[in-house]
């Protein structure tokens, strides 16, 4: 008789997610289809929010429901408050409450006179997700919450400022949140260096920054988005970090 042998403790943590409640903003994009994909085959079930990406998000449930599992996709401005209050009311509807929320909603660069633009996606959004999300996740009683944030919040660039100050604030929302949700509610930032996939290939400049920040990583390379999706799951799963911004960066930020 042939016998397969898993691991407990990886079995563990495949079980963790499974079932669970999860909110992703932003999970039509290229980071948040792959975690929102993760999470499905680990179990969980998905609220997907978008704003421009209508086809993709129903691609995106569609494909989730072959693999026999539970999504839902939603168009919200996230720009708005009243818009994302609505979508957290509707999300704990379809789900039967809200266990996980992750945002992967962002804006790089955008000119100045769009700068209000970048602050409401970057900060006022996730800071009103989670505000509107916490009563769901205090509920929870195991309630997680991961932001994404950037190296640039830590350390910025004089040519990106704007979006460093946006990541720099959700670094501090990170910490802050989780002082004052715990200990029901853990709180965890993810500060990825320059993603494989390169959100900020479209235009030269961006892509020649990106270059200059790969070189002075000490792995000499861009980041897998794979990894950087690892690390979103590893927060879902995790029951005792909060208040910590973990780095996907190559070693560019020590």
């Amino acid at each position: 008789m042939l016998q397969i042998l898993v691991p407990c403790g990886r079995f563990n943590r495949l079980m963790k997610l499974q079932g669970k409640r999860v909110v992703v903003a932003g999970g039509a994009g290229r980071l948040g289809r792959l975690v929102t994909l993760s999470l499905a085959k680990e179990g969980a079930m998905l609220s997907i929010y978008y704003n421009r990406s209508k086809i993709a998000a129903a691609e995106l449930v569609a494909e989730i429901e072959k693999m026999g599992g539970k999504a839902h996709a939603t168009k919200v401005d996230l720009a708005k408050l009243s818009n994302i209050k609505k979508a957290i009311r509707s999300s704990a509807k379809f789900l039967g409450g809200i266990d996980v929320l992750i945002d992967c909603a962002g804006v790089f660069d955008v000119p100045q006179k769009k700068w209000q633009e970048l602050f409401d996606i970057n900060l006022k959004a996730p800071y009103f997700l989670v505000d509107a999300a916490t009563p769901y996740l205090k509920r929870s009683k195991n309630g997680k919450i991961i932001l994404i944030a950037d190296t640039y919040g830590q350390s910025p660039s004089a040519k990106f400022l704007a979006y460093g100050i946006t990541k720099a604030g959700v670094i501090a929302m990170t910490k802050g949140y989780a002082k004052a949700l715990a200990p029901n509610v853990l709180v965890n930032c993810v500060c990825p260096g320059v993603i494989e996939f390169g959100v900020r290939s479209s235009e030269l400049k961006i892509k020649s920054s990106d270059e200059r920040a790969v070189a002075a990583s000490l792995l000499n390379k861009s980041v897998s988005a794979n990894d950087v999706a690892d690390a979103i799951l590893f927060l879902a799963r995790n029951d005792s970090m909060t208040g910590q911004a973990v780095y996907i960066d190559g070693g560019r930020y020590i």
